[in-house]
C-alpha cells in the first residue's frame, strides 16, 4: 500500500459559486454542447444554460413529451449534440438542437451509466443488469445479468462502463470488473486484475485506463487503485475518505487524476510521485467548496472546472493555476526577517538603478538587490540627526549607491555609502516660497541637470553646479505652465519634456521657454479626458498615454496630435489610474486603486485582475515601474512592493473567448436556431427583430467585449460593451447575414453568424416584377412599333423626295441627250449616272436591288438575214416594250450597248426579280406575234440576273458584272431563257 504524501505540487485551486446564475443543487453531471451551452443533470431535472438564460426541463404527469423522472443519475453526450439521460424512471434521449425528449423503455431501474463504444454501440448499465444494442438504434437491447446463462454478468448493479485502447468492453460492479467477451457473448471476470487486489471483488466505481497503458480503480471504502499490466503488479492510493464517487482522468495533465469522494472533497494526485492536494469544505472562507460531497467532475473547452456537489455547483477557473502572478517583493528576502519600516506605510515612489530598485516610504528610503532581493532600509537622517516630519515623495537613481531625493523639506542627494542625506543648499537656500520644498517629482535630464515638480511653486529647472537656471509658474500670460501642482515629468522617445500637472498636461517647447497645454473640454472627445494627469508611458509603437484621476487612460498620437480615452467601458476596474508601464508588445500595466488592468492596445480592450495579494493589501499607492531587459514588473501598494515576471504575465494572460448568437426573435416568435435551415425566410409585415448572444461560461474574471454587424443594413461593427441583445425593427425587405465577435480578439474573426431574408411584398415579388417587366416590354414594343411606322413614314416621305429629285433627273438628262435615239431609252452614259443614284440609294435604306442584263439571241444572223433596218427596227420595239414593264420614278432601263440591254429595278427581291425577268423574256419571245406588220421574223432573248442588298464593298460595276456572268451562263447553256447569279460564275472569264 503506497503511502500519500500531502503537499501542494500544483497551484491552489480557487472555487467559487454562482447562486444567482446556477441556483440548484446535487450535480450529477455535467456536458456540453457544440454550441458551447451547458447541460446540468440534477436531482430535479435537466438544466440548459446557454450564457444568458437557464432553462428547466423536468418531469410533468401525464405529459409524454418530458422525462418519465426528474431524478437523474447520470449523463453522456453523444455525436450530433444528443444528450442520453439516465433517471430512476429508465432511459431518456434529448436532442439538444430541437429540445426534444424521447424515453426508450431499456429497463424502468435506475440507469447508473450510459456509454457509447468505440463501434458506435449504445451500453446502458442499471441497478438491475446492463443493457446493450449492437446497431446503435436504441431499438433491440440485449440484457445481461447474473440470472441468464448465455448473457451473463457476475453483478446485476453497474457504476460505469469503459473502453480500453484494445477495444475490451469494461463494466464496473458492485462486485468487480468484468470485461466482455465478444466470441461468448456474455462477461467474464476481468483479466487484468491480479489476485489478491481489492477490485477482484470489491465495490469498483470506475476502472479507466490512461495514456501510458496503466488501469486504475477506485474501490468504494479502499481508495484508488493503480494496476500495471506488463508485471501483473497493483498498488493501492489509500486517501483519507476512501468512497471514491466520481473520477477525472488526465486532469490538467496526464501526471494527474481527481477523485471526489462522497464525504471528503476532492483529491488531485500525482500519478508518478503519489503526492496529493486535498480540497474539502471550510478548509478557509474564500475558495474552498462548498460540500465534501461531490457527485460529478466536468472540465469545458475554456479550461472551467465545474464540481457537482450535494449542495451547490462549486466553479474554478483552471486557466489561473499558475497562481497569484504577484509576489511580495519583501517575501522573497533572503535576509533575516527582521521588521521592514517600509512595509508599514504607503510606497511614494519608485525608481531602479542597474542592480537595484529603489522605493520611499514615509521617510525611508529602501533599497532592494535584483539578484538576492535584501531590503536595505535608510532612514532620513541629515548628519547624525533624523528629520522629524519628513516625507520622500520622489527618487532618481543616478547610480547603484547615489540618488536625488525629493522631499517635503527641499531637495537632498543621497550616498548608501554613507548612509547620508545630503541637503542641497543651491536649492534649498535659494527659493523662499514654501510650496517650493515640496518636490512631489524628479527628472535627470541627458545633461545631468533635474526638471523638479513641486506641490504648488510651479516647475523648476536645476544645474547641480550652478543652481536654479529657470522656474516656471502659471500666470495670466499665454502659454504659460497650465497649474503649480506637478505630478510626474518625463520625456517621450522623441526628445519632447512631458509635464502632468493638477489642472492639464504640458509640453515645454525650448525654443520659446513656454508650454503648449492640453485641457479637459466637455465638448472636445478628441482631447484629454481629465485635467489631474497623474502618469505617463510611451510604448512601442511611439503613442504616448496617460493616466488621469477620473478620467481613465488617455493615448496621444504625436501625428495627429489627437487623444483616445479609454475608461471603463472597454474593462479597465476604474478611471482612476494610480500608473502606467509598458507590459511587453501591445500591452500595457494599468494600475487602478484597487486593481491591476493588463491593457490590450492592439484591441482596445483591458481585463482587471483582482490578484489575491492585493486583498491582503489595501491599494496601488504609485506609478508602477517596468524592467523589461530584466523581465520584471514592480508595483508600490499601502504595504509594500508587488513584483511580477514577464514569465508570470504570459502565462497569466487571460484567453478571450468567442461569442455565440443564442437566440433569434420575429415578431415576438422564438425561431430554433439549429433545426431550420439558413437561410430563414420571413414575411415582408416582419417589424421587429430581436437577436441575442452571449459569451460561453468561462469565468467571472473575463469580460468580453461583444460587437455585432447586420450585414445589409449596419455600414460597420458596432460595439455593444456588455450588452448581449439587439433589435431591429422595420427592417426593408432583403437578405442579411447577422455577425457577431468578441471585440478582445482579432477583429477579422467572425465568431458566429445566422442569415435570414425579409420577403417582399406579393406586389414586388419576383412574379410581380416578372409580370411587370412583361408589360414593359410590351409597351416598349408597341412604341418601338409605332417609333418604326414613324420613321418608315418619314423614309417614304424622303423616297418620294428622292423620287421627285430622280424624276427631275431624268429631264435634266433629256435635256442632256442621254437618250438612245433609236429605243427611246436611256443610253451607257444615262445608265452610268442614274444607276449609281438608284444603288446609293439602296445602301442608305438598306433594300435590295436587282440588275437585269440580256441581249437579243443570234442578232446577227437576225441582220445579216433581215437587213439592219429590221434590226433597228426590232432594237425599237423592244426599247418601247419594256418602258411598259418598269416603274419609271425608281427603276431603269438603258440600251448598254449594240443589241445588250440593262435593267435596274429598286427594292425588288431575287425571286421577285426571277419572275420579272422571265415576263421580259417571253414578252420578246411573242413579239412577233403583237407586231406582224414590223417585225419580219421571231427572235429571243437571254436574261442575265443578280439581286440583293448592295453594300459599300459590293459597287454598283461588280453588281452589273455579276448580272453579266450569268447572261454569259444563259447563252452557254442555250439562250433564250433566264439564270440567276451564283458564285460559281466568277471563274467565268469571257464576261465583261
Amino acid at each position: 500500500m503506497a503511502g500519500l504524501v500531502f503537499c501542494t505540487d500544483l497551484a491552489p485551486l480557487s472555487f467559487y459559486t454562482e447562486p444567482a446564475l446556477f441556483p440548484f443543487n446535487a450535480v450529477v453531471g455535467v456536458a456540453e454542447d457544440s454550441q458551447d451551452c451547458l447541460y446540468f443533470a440534477t436531482r430535479s431535472g435537466l438544466i440548459k444554460y446557454n450564457g444568458i438564460t437557464c432553462e428547466k426541463y423536468e418531469h410533468l404527469p401525464f405529459d409524454n413529451t418530458t422525462m418519465r423522472s426528474s431524478q437523474i443519475q447520470t449523463i453522456y453526450m453523444d455525436t450530433d449534440d444528443v444528450l442520453w439521460l439516465g433517471t430512476y424512471s429508465g432511459l431518456e434521449r434529448f436532442d439538444t438542437k430541437s429540445g426534444i425528449l424521447k424515453h426508450f423503455p431499456v429497463s424502468d431501474d435506475v440507469i447508473t451509466a450510459i456509454f457509447r463504444d468505440s463501434k458506435r454501440q449504445l451500453w446502458v448499465g442499471t441497478i438491475n443488469g446492463l443493457y446493450f444494442c449492437r446497431d446503435g438504434s436504441c431499438k433491440n437491447f440485449i440484457p445481461f445479468n447474473n440470472h441468464q446463462y448465455h448473457s451473463f454478468i457476475g453483478n446485476n448493479t453497474i457504476r460505469s462502463i469503459s473502453e480500453d485502447s484494445h477495444g475490451i468492453i469494461y463494466a464496473s460492479t458492485y462486485n468487480g470488473v468484468w470485461q466482455y467477451n465478444e466470441s461468448e457473448g456474455a462477461f467474464e471476470p476481468c483479466s487484468l486484475i491480479p489476485e489478491g487486489c481489492p477490485g477482484k471483488s470489491g465495490v469498483v466505481y470506475h476502472f479507466i485506463e490512461d495514456s501510458d497503458g496503466v488501469y486504475w480503480l477506485s474501490v468504494w471504502g479502499i481508495g484508488l487503485v493503480r494496476i500495471t499490466p506488463g508485471d501483473n503488479s497493483y498498488e493501492v492510493y489509500s486517501l483519507p475518505d476512501a468512497r471514491i464517487y466520481t473520477l477525472y482522468n488526465n486532469f490538467l495533465t496526464d501526471e494527474y487524476i481527481a477523485v471526489g469522494t462522497w464525504g471528503g472533497g476532492i483529491y488531485i494526485i500525482n500519478k508518478k510521485t503519489k503526492e496529493v492536494t486535498p480540497y474539502k469544505a471550510n478548509q478557509n472562507p474564500e475558495g474552498s467548496l462548498t460540500n465534501n460531497v461531490v457527485y460529478s467532475f466536468f472540465i469545458n473547452k475554456y479550461n472551467m472546472l465545474f464540481v457537482g456537489t450535494a449542495d451547490a455547483l462549486n466553479i474554478a477557473d483552471l486557466n489561473r493555476l499558475s497562481g497569484d502572478i504577484a509576489v511580495p517583493l519583501h517575501a522573497e528576502s533572503y535576509a533575516s526577517k527582521k521588521k521592514l519600516l517600509h512595509l508599514d506605510d504607503s510606497i511614494a515612489c519608485l525608481t531602479a538603478s542597474n542592480n537595484y530598485l529603489w522605493a520611499a516610504s514615509n521617510n525611508i528610503l529602501v533599497r532592494y538587490s535584483f539578484y538576492q532581493w535584501e531590503a536595505e532600509e535608510f532612514p532620513f537622517i541629515v548628519g547624525k540627526n533624523q528629520v522629524n516630519g519628513a516625507l520622500i515623495y520622489s527618487i532618481s537613481a543616478t547610480s547603484d549607491t547615489e540618488a536625488w531625493v525629493g522631499t517635503n523639506k527641499g531637495l537632498f542627494f543621497f550616498d548608501s555609502t554613507t548612509a547620508s542625506f545630503t541637503p542641497i543648499s543651491l536649492y534649498n537656500n535659494r527659493i523662499s516660497d514654501a510650496s517650493s520644498f515640496l518636490i512631489r517629482s524628479i527628472y535627470q535630464d541627458s545633461d545631468n541637470t533635474l526638471w523638479i515638480g513641486t506641490y504648488g511653486a510651479g516647475l523648476i529647472h536645476f544645474s547641480p553646479e550652478n543652481g536654479i537656471l529657470a522656474q516656471y509658474r502659471h500666470s495670466d500670460a499665454p502659454r504659460s505652465l497650465s497649474n503649480d501642482i506637478i505630478f510626474f515629468i518625463n520625456r517621450d522617445s522623441r526628445g519632447t519634456l512631458w509635464i502632468g500637472t493638477n489642472k492639464g498636461l504640458c509640453r515645454y517647447v525650448p525654443e520659446t521657454q513656454d508650454f503648449i497645454s492640453y485641457l479637459y473640454d466637455v465638448n472636445k472627445p478628441t482631447g484629454i479626458s481629465a485635467n489631474r494627469v497623474d502618469s505617463f508611458c510611451e510604448d512601442s509603437k511611439g503613442y504616448l498615454w496617460f493616466g488621469t484621476n477620473d478620467g481613465g487612460i488617455c493615448r496621444f498620437d504625436p501625428k495627429t496630435e489627437l487623444f483616445r480615452t479609454y475608461t471603463k467601458d472597454i474593462g479597465l476596474s476604474s478611471n482612476q489610474i494610480i500608473g502606467i508601464t509598458d507590459a511587453d508588445d501591445d500591452f500595457l500595466w494599468i494600475a487602478g486603486l484597487k486593481y491591476l488592468n493588463l491593457f490590450d492596445t492592439a484591441h482596445q480592450t483591458a481585463q482587471a485582475y483582482n490578484i489575491t495579494n492585493i486583498h491582503q493589501y489595501g491599494y496601488f499607492s504609485c506609478p508602477p515601474i517596468a524592467l523589461k531587459n530584466k523581465g520584471m514588473f514592480f508595483f508600490g501598494t499601502d504595504k509594500g512592493i508587488l513584483k511580477i515576471s514577464q514569465a508570470k504575465l504570459y502565462a497569466s494572460r487571460l484567453q478571450f473567448i468567442p461569442i455565440k448568437i443564442r437566440g433569434l426573435t420575429v415578431d415576438g416568435q422564438s425561431v430554433n436556431l439549429y433545426t431550420k435551415k439558413q437561410p430563414f425566410i420571413f414575411d415582408y409585415k416582419t417589424n421587429d427583430i430581436k437577436i441575442s448572444f452571449a459569451a460561453p461560461y468561462s469565468s467571472r474574471r473575463k469580460k468580453p467585449v461583444y460587437a455585432y454587424k447586420l450585414v445589409g443594413f449596419d455600414k460597420d461593427w458596432i460595439v455593444a460593451s456588455d450588452r448581449n441583445y439587439v433589435q431591429y425593427t422595420h427592417l426593408p425587405p432583403g437578405s442579411y447575414t447577422f455577425l457577431v465577435k468578441n471585440a478582445a480578439e482579432d477583429r477579422s474573426v467572425v465568431q458566429d453568424r445566422v442569415s435570414f431574408t425579409i420577403r417582399q411584398s406579393f406586389l414586388i415579388s419576383p412574379v410581380m416584377i416578372w409580370f411587370y417587366i412583361v408589360i414593359i416590354a410590351i409597351i416598349i414594343f408597341l412604341a418601338y412599333k409605332i417609333h418604326k411606322l414613324y420613321w418608315l413614314q418619314r423614309y417614304a416621305d424622303l423616297l418620294e423626295e428622292k423620287q421627285l429629285v430622280l424624276i427631275q433627273d431624268n429631264f435634266t438628262l433629256k435635256e442632256l441627250s442621254l437618250l438612245d435615239h433609236l429605243t427611246g431609252i436611256g443610253n451607257r452614259r444615262y445608265i452610268d449616272m442614274i444607276g449609281l443614284k438608284i444603288w446609293q440609294m439602296a445602301v442608305e435604306h438598306n433594300v435590295s436591288i436587282a440588275v437585269m442584263m440580256f441581249d437579243i439571241d443570234l442578232f446577227k444572223n437576225y441582220n445579216d438575214c433581215f437587213g439592219h433596218q429590221a434590226g433597228d427596227e426590232l432594237l425599237r420595239l423592244i426599247g418601247t416594250d419594256l418602258k411598259k414593264r418598269i416603274r419609271t420614278e425608281t427603276d431603269l432601263i438603258g440600251r448598254y450597248g449594240g443589241e445588250e440591254f440593262l435593267i435596274v429595278l429598286y427594292n425588288l427581291l431575287p425571286e421577285k426579280a426571277m419572275h420579272i425577268a422571265e415576263g421580259i423574256r417571253k414578252t420578246v419571245e411573242t413579239m412577233h406575234e403583237r407586231h406582224a406588220k414590223e417585225m419580219v421574223g421571231q427572235t429571243t432573248i437571254s436574261i442575265g440576273v443578280f439581286a440583293g442588298e448592295p453594300t459599300e464593298k459590293d459597287t454598283f460595276e461588280q453588281m452589273i458584272h455579276k448580272a453579266d456572268c450569268a447572261l454569259y451562263r444563259a447563252k452557254q447553256t442555250g439562250r433564250n431563257k433566264v439564270v440567276f447569279y451564283d458564285t460559281t460564275m466568277d471563274q467565268i472569264t469571257d464576261c465583261h
